[in-house]
Formats: structure tokens, C-alpha cells, sequence
């Protein structure tokens, strides 16, 4: 039997895309996974729309780190695969990502992600003062690996940047690898998206 890879969500007010992620997990060809909803204090129908087995919390509203940390307290693979709820997964994301990390003997894996609609620049978190191509930046979503790195590694609780940070705490620790192909993890700019709001509050400053 193939390691349970658990894929963790979080979650506020995405009832209107959520079904997408769930969609794109459901049509893995790795077929020995778990789904996991967090809630973070979102106030719309998000619970009364999820499909039969999707495991579902719920929390007040402390931000995605505390929402990833929530569900990952909940899970049982011995991989964790994050998503956020307005991206994506390629078909054959989880299946690569089995494949590469067992191949490079490493224990996370980041990056291997594809903006679908125009380039984007965000803030770098090195340097507030400079914008970045979001392409170069470390993205929360696309991270999988082993689980002992997501329960021994907290996400923090700043919301922004926080992705960044695990990262960098996880490089302490454990084997990492940033990948640049395959782009199996479709990343969207939604109205909402944390990733926009900040550019939108940096270009206004």
C-alpha cells in the first residue's frame, strides 16, 4: 500500500473556489490520500459544500499559519501535502512529488508551481522596501514532505511572510529542495488572496 498523503486546506470564506482544490485532489492518479478543511473563521457556507470523507475543522480567525498548523495536528499520512483553497493541483502533483522526494532522499520539497494568470511582483520578505517576482518566492501551498517536518517545524502566526519562514526554520533541520519543474501546482490570484492583498497594500504605501 502506497504512504497515506495527507492534504492539508486552509480556508476563509472560499466556498466559491473550493471546490476546485478539492476537485484537483480527488483527481490524483496517487490515489491513497486524505483531505483536510480548515476553517479559519470564515462566515460563509464553506462546511455544508465539502464532499463525503473530507475531514473538516474549524477555528476563530488567527491567519493561514495557525490554520496549517491546525490541520496538520490532525492528520495520519506519513507525507503532508499542503494546498490553498484557491489554487490547484495537476493530476499527477502528488504522484511526482512521492516520486522526487524518494529519489533525492530529502525531506521537503517546495516550489514546482505555475501562476496561471499575469506575472505578479510581491513583497520580498528579505527586503520590505523591494517587490519580487512571485515566481522566485517560497509558496506555503506548494509545499510536501514528510510528516515529521510539518509536526516538529510550526507554521508562525505572522500573515505574511510566514511561508518564507517555515522554510527557513525547516533548512535548520531538515533536507530541503526547491524545484523549478515539474509545474504541477497551479497558482491563482483570486480577489482576497493574501498574496494580492499584500501587493495591493505595499503599491499603496
Amino acid at each position: 500500500m502506497p504512504i497515506l498523503v495527507s492534504v492539508v486546506i486552509p480556508t476563509f470564506n472560499r466556498a466559491h473556489l473550493l471546490p476546485r482544490a478539492l476537485d484537483s485532489v480527488q483527481a490524483q492518479t496517487y490515489t491513497n490520500w486524505e483531505i483536510i478543511v480548515v476553517d479559519d473563521g470564515g462566515t460563509d457556507n464553506t462546511s455544508e459544500i465539502l464532499p463525503p470523507g473530507v475531514r473538516y475543522f474549524r477555528q476563530a480567525n488567527a491567519g493561514p499559519g495557525a490554520a496549517r498548523n491546525l490541520g496538520i495536528r490532525h492528520t495520519q499520512g506519513g507525507y503532508i501535502s499542503l494546498l490553498d483553497s484557491d489554487d490547484e493541483y495537476t493530476p499527477d502533483h502528488l504522484a511526482t512529488r512521492v516520486e522526487i522526494l524518494e529519489r533525492e532522499n530529502v525531506d521537503l520539497l517546495a516550489g514546482g508551481f505555475r501562476v496561471t494568470g499575469p506575472k505578479l511582483a510581491v513583497v520580498d520578505f528579505y527586503d520590505p522596501a523591494k517587490l519580487i517576482d512571485l515566481e522566485e518566492c517560497v509558496v506555503g501551498g506548494s509545499f510536501f514532505g514528510r510528516a515529521e517536518v510539518f509536526r516538529s517545524v510550526p507554521f508562525g502566526d505572522a500573515r505574511y511572510g510566514e511561508d518564507t519562514q517555515f522554510w527557513i526554520d525547516a533548512q535548520q533541520r531538515y533536507r530541503t529542495l526547491f524545484l523549478h519543474q515539474p509545474k504541477t501546482y497551479l497558482l491563482h490570484e483570486t480577489a482576497g488572496s493574501l498574496r494580492l492583498d499584500k501587493l495591493t497594500q505595499f503599491q499603496k504605501n
